[in-house]
């Protein structure tokens, strides 16, 4: 039985998924969409319609918020991308999808610019056997990441924090 659902998954969905994995999945919390499933496993939020199925590792969600009155999930993942899922009862997943995001946040630094800031952000994969860890750059909607100003500045401050935490 998965740790934060009270109910099990439907089999036929285990079995798609575990066809898409390539592996049994470790199923931590799950909900039902308008459209079909989230399903929140230690290293990703696997979403999909019980046949086709898309892998959102934790360390690539930059941003979400749940909306408990509505059941909206909305998150923003690395890329800058923006979706929203509809979930049936899904406060459970919801305080899994904080609880996974924030775990992979390692390091956080804020770098005030001219005009807007950025984060420098280090993530950790959190798929169990890896131990992988990467810098994320993210701005705010008034930074120019094209400004050589504002590259030579948080080159800057990567290497300061790196040398800050002993990650250089």
């Amino acid at each position: 039985m998965a740790l934060f659902s009270p109910v099990r998954l439907d089999r036929a969905v285990v079995g798609s998924l575990t066809t898409f994995l390539g592996r049994r999945p470790h199923v931590l919390a799950w909900a039902a969409t308008t459209d079909g499933w989230v399903i929140g496993l230690p290293g990703a939020m696997v979403i999909g319609d019980g046949q086709q199925w898309r892998s959102v590792p934790w360390h690539q969600v930059n941003t979400g918020q749940w909306d408990d009155p509505t059941g909206r999930l909305t998150w923003v993942e690395a890329g800058g991308e923006k979706h929203t899922a509809m979930l049936e009862a899904g406060a459970r997943f919801a305080d899994l999808f904080n609880e996974r995001v924030s775990a992979a946040v390692v390091v956080t630094r804020r770098v005030d610019l001219a005009r807007g800031h950025v984060l420098l952000v280090l993530r950790r994969n959190l798929e169990p056997g890896t131990d992988e860890t990467a810098w994320q750059v993210v701005p705010s909607a008034r930074a120019d990441l094209a400004d050589p100003a504002v590259q030579a500045r948080i080159d800057q401050e990567l290497a300061a924090v790196q040398g800050d935490f002993g990650l250089a």
